[in-house]
Protein backbone atom coordinates (compact mmCIF):
# COMPACT_ATOMS: atom_id res chain seq x y z
CA UNK A 1 0.00 0.00 0.00
CA UNK A 2 0.97 3.58 0.08
CA UNK A 3 2.73 3.60 3.59
CA UNK A 4 4.44 0.27 2.32
CA UNK A 5 5.96 2.72 -0.56
CA UNK A 6 6.78 5.34 1.20
CA UNK A 7 8.90 3.76 3.73
CA UNK A 8 10.79 1.78 1.53
CA UNK A 9 10.97 4.83 -0.77
CA UNK A 10 12.75 6.47 2.61
CA UNK A 11 14.97 3.67 2.96
CA UNK A 12 14.62 0.17 3.05
CA UNK A 13 11.82 -2.09 3.69
CA UNK A 14 8.38 -1.70 4.10
CA UNK A 15 6.67 -1.50 6.71
CA UNK A 16 5.22 -5.12 7.20
CA UNK A 17 8.78 -6.67 6.21
CA UNK A 18 10.93 -3.78 8.25
CA UNK A 19 8.36 -5.05 11.59
CA UNK A 20 9.43 -8.39 10.93
CA UNK A 21 13.23 -7.70 9.71
CA UNK A 22 15.09 -8.59 12.96
CA UNK A 23 12.16 -9.65 14.82
CA UNK A 24 14.41 -12.37 16.89
CA UNK A 25 17.46 -10.00 17.16
CA UNK A 26 15.11 -7.60 19.66
CA UNK A 27 13.76 -9.97 21.82
CA UNK A 28 15.31 -9.10 25.41
CA UNK A 29 17.23 -12.09 27.21
CA UNK A 30 16.00 -13.51 30.54
CA UNK A 31 18.22 -11.05 31.89
CA UNK A 32 17.25 -8.17 30.53
CA UNK A 33 13.65 -8.76 31.91
CA UNK A 34 14.71 -7.18 35.00
CA UNK A 35 13.51 -3.74 35.10
CA UNK A 36 16.28 -1.63 35.42
CA UNK A 37 16.24 2.20 34.77
CA UNK A 38 18.81 3.41 32.30
CA UNK A 39 19.27 7.35 32.25
CA UNK A 40 22.32 8.72 29.68
CA UNK A 41 22.85 11.66 28.02
CA UNK A 42 24.99 11.86 25.27
CA UNK A 43 28.49 13.55 26.01
CA UNK A 44 31.02 14.40 23.41
CA UNK A 45 33.73 11.80 22.55
CA UNK A 46 37.05 12.15 22.76
CA UNK A 47 39.85 9.81 21.03
CA UNK A 48 42.71 8.39 22.40
CA UNK A 49 44.37 11.83 22.62
CA UNK A 50 42.19 13.70 24.23
CA UNK A 51 40.99 15.42 21.18
CA UNK A 52 37.24 17.10 20.85
CA UNK A 53 35.75 14.96 17.97
CA UNK A 54 32.90 17.24 18.05
CA UNK A 55 30.38 19.58 19.85
CA UNK A 56 26.96 19.98 20.11
CA UNK A 57 25.20 22.63 22.27
CA UNK A 58 21.70 22.36 20.62
CA UNK A 59 18.53 20.67 22.29
CA UNK A 60 18.70 17.54 21.10
CA UNK A 61 17.26 15.80 18.22
CA UNK A 62 15.84 12.63 20.02
CA UNK A 63 14.66 12.43 23.50
CA UNK A 64 13.41 8.97 25.11
CA UNK A 65 11.44 10.03 28.40
CA UNK A 66 11.05 6.38 30.95
CA UNK A 67 10.59 4.15 27.61
CA UNK A 68 9.46 1.07 27.79
CA UNK A 69 8.47 -2.02 24.98
CA UNK A 70 6.90 -5.41 25.97
CA UNK A 71 5.75 -7.70 23.05
CA UNK A 72 4.09 -10.87 23.95
CA UNK A 73 5.08 -10.13 27.60
CA UNK A 74 8.47 -9.83 26.80
CA UNK A 75 10.45 -6.65 27.42
CA UNK A 76 12.66 -5.48 24.72
CA UNK A 77 13.53 -1.95 25.80
CA UNK A 78 13.36 -0.99 29.74
CA UNK A 79 12.98 2.72 31.25
CA UNK A 80 15.00 3.94 28.66
CA UNK A 81 16.00 7.98 29.38
CA UNK A 82 18.07 9.09 26.68
CA UNK A 83 18.82 12.04 25.11
CA UNK A 84 20.21 11.63 20.83
CA UNK A 85 22.04 15.39 19.66
CA UNK A 86 21.52 17.04 16.69
CA UNK A 87 24.46 17.16 13.96
CA UNK A 88 26.09 14.58 14.83
CA UNK A 89 26.77 10.73 14.09
CA UNK A 90 25.42 8.87 16.78
CA UNK A 91 26.15 5.14 16.66
CA UNK A 92 24.25 2.59 18.52
CA UNK A 93 25.94 -0.68 19.24
CA UNK A 94 25.14 -3.87 20.45
CA UNK A 95 24.98 -8.01 20.25
CA UNK A 96 22.38 -9.59 18.26
CA UNK A 97 18.73 -9.54 20.48
CA UNK A 98 19.92 -6.81 22.23
CA UNK A 99 17.18 -4.07 21.75
CA UNK A 100 18.95 -1.76 19.47
CA UNK A 101 17.24 -2.01 16.56
CA UNK A 102 13.68 -1.41 18.38
CA UNK A 103 15.41 1.23 19.83
CA UNK A 104 15.94 2.84 16.16
CA UNK A 105 12.96 1.85 14.76
CA UNK A 106 10.76 3.83 17.46
CA UNK A 107 12.60 7.03 16.01
CA UNK A 108 10.54 7.32 12.71
CA UNK A 109 7.36 4.96 14.02
CA UNK A 110 7.89 1.50 13.14
CA UNK A 111 7.67 0.42 16.64
CA UNK A 112 5.88 2.30 19.44
CA UNK A 113 6.42 2.52 23.07
CA UNK A 114 4.17 0.58 25.57
CA UNK A 115 5.03 3.15 27.85
CA UNK A 116 7.25 6.34 27.94
CA UNK A 117 7.49 8.92 25.88
CA UNK A 118 10.18 9.53 22.41
CA UNK A 119 10.28 13.34 21.41
CA UNK A 120 11.69 14.78 18.09
CA UNK A 121 13.10 18.00 18.44
CA UNK A 122 10.47 18.22 21.20
CA UNK A 123 7.69 17.21 19.94
CA UNK A 124 6.17 13.91 21.41
CA UNK A 125 5.81 11.52 18.25
CA UNK A 126 2.34 10.51 19.05
CA UNK A 127 1.02 13.65 17.74
CA UNK A 128 2.82 13.68 14.45
CA UNK A 129 1.73 12.84 11.23
CA UNK A 130 3.41 9.38 10.67
CA UNK A 131 4.04 9.87 6.77
CA UNK A 132 5.30 13.64 7.10
CA UNK A 133 7.53 12.49 9.58
CA UNK A 134 8.80 9.04 7.80
CA UNK A 135 9.85 11.90 5.16
CA UNK A 136 11.37 13.98 7.48
CA UNK A 137 13.34 10.99 9.09
CA UNK A 138 14.48 8.61 6.52
CA UNK A 139 15.96 5.07 7.22
CA UNK A 140 18.36 2.89 5.76
CA UNK A 141 17.82 -1.02 6.23
CA UNK A 142 20.15 -4.27 6.49
CA UNK A 143 18.68 -5.35 2.98
CA UNK A 144 18.67 -3.06 0.08
CA UNK A 145 15.58 -3.51 -0.98
CA UNK A 146 15.44 -1.97 -5.00
CA UNK A 147 12.11 -2.04 -6.95
CA UNK A 148 11.68 -3.22 -10.06
CA UNK A 149 12.85 -1.14 -12.98
CA UNK A 150 15.82 1.47 -13.65
CA UNK A 151 17.67 3.25 -11.26
CA UNK A 152 16.42 6.68 -12.04
CA UNK A 153 12.86 4.80 -11.65
CA UNK A 154 13.80 4.14 -8.49
CA UNK A 155 14.79 7.36 -7.67
CA UNK A 156 11.49 8.33 -9.06
CA UNK A 157 9.23 6.53 -6.02
CA UNK A 158 10.52 9.00 -4.05
CA UNK A 159 10.37 12.20 -5.56
CA UNK A 160 7.91 12.10 -8.73
CA UNK A 161 9.57 15.38 -10.15
CA UNK A 162 12.75 14.61 -10.44
CA UNK A 163 15.28 16.09 -13.45
CA UNK A 164 18.18 14.28 -14.75
CA UNK A 165 20.43 16.56 -13.46
CA UNK A 166 18.87 16.13 -9.93
CA UNK A 167 19.06 12.41 -10.13
CA UNK A 168 22.31 12.01 -11.50
CA UNK A 169 23.38 14.68 -8.42
CA UNK A 170 21.83 11.98 -5.50
CA UNK A 171 23.59 9.33 -7.47
CA UNK A 172 27.12 11.38 -7.33
CA UNK A 173 26.03 12.39 -3.75
CA UNK A 174 26.30 8.23 -2.94
CA UNK A 175 29.58 7.74 -4.91
CA UNK A 176 27.72 6.42 -8.27
CA UNK A 177 28.14 8.37 -11.71
CA UNK A 178 24.93 9.18 -13.65
CA UNK A 179 25.75 6.04 -16.20
CA UNK A 180 23.74 4.06 -13.32
CA UNK A 181 20.36 5.68 -13.80
CA UNK A 182 19.42 3.78 -16.78
CA UNK A 183 20.95 0.61 -15.38
CA UNK A 184 18.52 -1.99 -14.11
CA UNK A 185 18.19 -2.11 -9.98
CA UNK A 186 18.06 -5.53 -9.52
CA UNK A 187 21.21 -5.97 -11.06
CA UNK A 188 23.08 -3.92 -8.76
CA UNK A 189 25.64 -5.60 -6.18
CA UNK A 190 25.14 -5.15 -2.90
CA UNK A 191 27.13 -1.77 -2.23
CA UNK A 192 25.81 -0.27 -5.33
CA UNK A 193 22.20 -1.31 -4.55
CA UNK A 194 22.60 0.09 -0.68
CA UNK A 195 23.92 3.37 -2.59
CA UNK A 196 21.07 3.57 -4.60
CA UNK A 197 18.79 3.01 -1.86
CA UNK A 198 20.58 6.13 0.17
CA UNK A 199 20.46 7.77 -2.79
CA UNK A 200 16.69 7.23 -3.12
CA UNK A 201 16.06 8.14 0.62
CA UNK A 202 17.84 11.41 0.45
CA UNK A 203 15.66 12.18 -2.71
CA UNK A 204 12.91 12.83 0.00
CA UNK A 205 15.33 15.50 1.54
CA UNK A 206 15.36 14.10 4.76
CA UNK A 207 16.54 16.38 8.04
CA UNK A 208 17.47 13.09 9.27
CA UNK A 209 19.03 9.31 8.41
CA UNK A 210 18.68 6.20 10.26
CA UNK A 211 21.39 3.29 9.48
CA UNK A 212 20.22 0.05 10.77
CA UNK A 213 23.12 -2.63 10.30
CA UNK A 214 23.18 -1.12 6.84
CA UNK A 215 26.74 -2.68 6.26
CA UNK A 216 26.26 -5.74 8.17
CA UNK A 217 26.03 -7.55 4.34
CA UNK A 218 28.61 -5.86 2.74
CA UNK A 219 32.53 -6.36 1.37
CA UNK A 220 35.02 -3.43 3.30
CA UNK A 221 35.42 -1.30 0.07
CA UNK A 222 31.64 -0.78 0.49
CA UNK A 223 31.25 -0.41 3.88
CA UNK A 224 34.16 2.08 4.42
CA UNK A 225 32.22 4.33 1.74
CA UNK A 226 29.04 4.26 3.22
CA UNK A 227 31.12 5.05 6.73
CA UNK A 228 32.29 8.15 4.38
CA UNK A 229 28.78 9.27 3.47
CA UNK A 230 27.37 9.11 6.94
CA UNK A 231 30.01 11.54 8.42
CA UNK A 232 29.51 13.82 4.78
CA UNK A 233 25.75 13.85 5.23
CA UNK A 234 26.69 15.08 9.42
CA UNK A 235 29.01 17.81 7.61
CA UNK A 236 26.18 18.93 5.58
CA UNK A 237 23.63 19.12 8.59
CA UNK A 238 22.17 15.95 8.56
CA UNK A 239 22.43 13.54 12.12
CA UNK A 240 23.02 10.16 11.68
CA UNK A 241 21.73 7.27 13.95
CA UNK A 242 23.43 4.14 12.93
CA UNK A 243 22.89 0.67 14.47
CA UNK A 244 25.90 -1.84 14.05
CA UNK A 245 26.93 -4.97 15.87
CA UNK A 246 30.77 -3.68 14.98
CA UNK A 247 32.48 -1.44 17.68
CA UNK A 248 35.34 -1.11 15.64
CA UNK A 249 32.78 1.52 13.77
CA UNK A 250 32.70 3.61 16.61
CA UNK A 251 36.22 5.00 16.07
CA UNK A 252 35.83 5.00 12.85
CA UNK A 253 32.59 7.23 12.20
CA UNK A 254 31.13 8.45 16.17
CA UNK A 255 30.88 11.62 17.51
CA UNK A 256 27.98 9.86 20.35
CA UNK A 257 28.19 6.41 21.21
CA UNK A 258 25.44 4.33 22.75
CA UNK A 259 25.26 0.50 23.78
CA UNK A 260 22.12 -1.51 24.28
CA UNK A 261 22.08 -4.55 26.35
CA UNK A 262 19.57 -6.68 27.18
CA UNK A 263 17.06 -3.30 26.32
CA UNK A 264 19.36 -1.52 28.56
CA UNK A 265 20.92 1.19 27.57
CA UNK A 266 24.26 3.15 28.52
CA UNK A 267 26.21 5.99 27.10
CA UNK A 268 29.92 4.73 25.61
CA UNK A 269 32.69 7.84 26.68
Amino acid sequence: DGEAVLVAAAGGEPAGQGEQHGEGEEQASDHGRQATTCKADLTTRRDGGGARLRSVTEGPLFAFEAVSLVTDGRPRLVEVDLTIPDRAVTVVVGASGSGKSTLLRMLNRLEVPTTGVVRFRGQDLTTVDVRAHRRRVGMLFQRPTPFAGTVRQNLLVAREVLSAADAGALLERVGLDDGFLERPADRLSGGEAQRMCLARTLATKPEVLLADEATSSLDPEATRRLEALATSLRDDGIPVIWVTQEPEQIDRIADHAVRVTAGRVEVLS
